[in-house]
């Protein structure tokens, strides 16, 4: 697991890209990044009445939000209920080889995630964005605990093949783990998520 400190927020979430940021849907990602804004950084980088102006009320939130300031309420109580891990591109990637490559990084970190929290999972997400940013998904709930090494990667790879991935250039490949069953003995149960 990632544990981002104090010191090293700032330039973490410089380097996220906008549509990893909470509250940034399909619809204010595709006008940010007509606005030129790709990036936290990008985002930091707006005045606060630029924001307000094209964004409204939620302006004030992106401006907070790209600084590290997230004034929500904390639930500490607040059990997670998916968990995941995405990646974009510098460049758009084509190669079906490097795809199912980069699926692996990601699906191995995540069974490295459940192996040390002991958890398994019920469902199975692929998120694929594609060079004109068209987003997609598909999951599965496969009927048995999906947990153990090359257990989420065996499923990305069957959700793979309902994807146009390998004919369409990708930008991001994301994948993510729901329907959580945590061991009542994990140190880990009720750990706080930050969501951008």
């Amino acid at each position: 697991m990632t544990v981002i400190t104090p010191e090293k927020a700032q330039e973490f979430i410089d380097r996220l890209d906008i549509s990893s940021f909470y509250g940034v849907g399909p619809a204010t990602e595709k006008k940010m990044r007509q606005l030129g804004i790709n990036s936290g950084s990008d985002l930091r980088q707006k005045k606060r009445i630029f924001l307000q102006e094209h964004f409204g009320k939620s302006g004030d939130f992106f401006y907070f939000l790209s600084r590290g300031i997230d004034e929500r309420p904390v639930e500490p109580g607040q059990e997670r209920k998916s968990y995941g891990r995405e990646n974009t591109f510098p460049s758009d990637i084509r190669d079906r080889g490097e795809i199912v490559r980069q699926l692996k990084l990601i699906s191995d970190e995540l069974s490295d995630w459940q192996l040390a929290n002991r958890i398994s999972a019920r469902t199975v997400t692929l998120k694929v964005k594609y060079h004109d940013f068209v987003s997609i998904t598909r999951s599965c709930t496969p009927g048995f605990p999906v947990s153990g090494k090359d257990a989420v990667y065996e499923q990305v790879l069957k959700l793979l093949k309902k994807t146009q991935a390998g004919i369409k250039p990708i930008r991001l490949l994301g994948i993510s783990l729901s329907g959580l069953n945590e061991n009542q003995n994990s140190p880990h149960k009720g750990q706080m998520k930050l969501n951008f």
